[in-house]
């Protein structure tokens, strides 16, 4: 991090990370510099993803956060949308952020609920997690023995009638075939 006190008095902080490249030598050129138009953009630029990055952790160090909701959080805080994804994108990069990280913690805290999976992937993709990372998430989220677990649940919420569709409709909702035998093979038959 870097601090530049400028002639007209202005004082700003900034990380070289948020600078273009052709610039990235400006905090070693040393004091009594002018800068021209470009380099004062560059480092005012920076200065705001630099103030944005504090924001974000700030957001980040309350609770767990996805790429998607934290843009929306900080855009809404007015900060400018080119800063703000060259954040998320540095922070991804740094794995501070981790839309499959938030997608694993998400499940976990809804995996007590009596919702299918496909009902959980729906709600990830709401939230801006992309179908890969959100099913990679409820694949580790969901060992056999919790997926049972959220099966019976689903299945006392909604009171589905053990018939010939029974399958068929806990396949819809995204349980696993082999979850779904072992349910049925243990349910008294009618």
């Amino acid at each position: 991090m870097y601090r530049i006190g400028l002639s007209d008095g202005s004082l700003f902080s900034f990380k070289c990370v948020y600078l273009p490249p052709e610039y990235q030598s400006l905090p070693a050129s040393g004091c009594g510099q002018e800068l021209s138009g470009g380099e004062d953009a560059a480092l005012r630029y920076a200065a705001s993803c630099y103030r944005t990055e504090r924001a974000a952790l700030r957001l980040i160090a309350r609770a767990e956060q996805c790429g998607f909701g934290l843009s929306r959080k900080l855009e809404s805080r007015g900060h400018p949308a080119s800063c703000v994804w060259a954040v998320i994108a540095h922070l991804e990069n740094l794995d501070v952020l981790s839309d499959e990280r938030f997608a694993l913690l998400w499940l976990r805290s809804r995996l007590g609920n009596s919702v299918s999976p496909r009902n959980l992937l729906a709600a990830l993709r709401r939230r801006g997690i992309d179908r890969s990372a959100a099913r990679r998430a409820l694949d580790a989220a969901l060992e056999p023995e919790a997926e049972l677990a959220l099966l019976r649940r689903y299945l006392r919420k909604h009171r589905l009638a053990q018939d010939r569709y029974l399958r068929s409709a806990l396949k819809y909702e995204g349980f696993s075939p082999e979850v779904i035998q072992t349910f049925l093979e243990e349910a008294p038959a009618d």
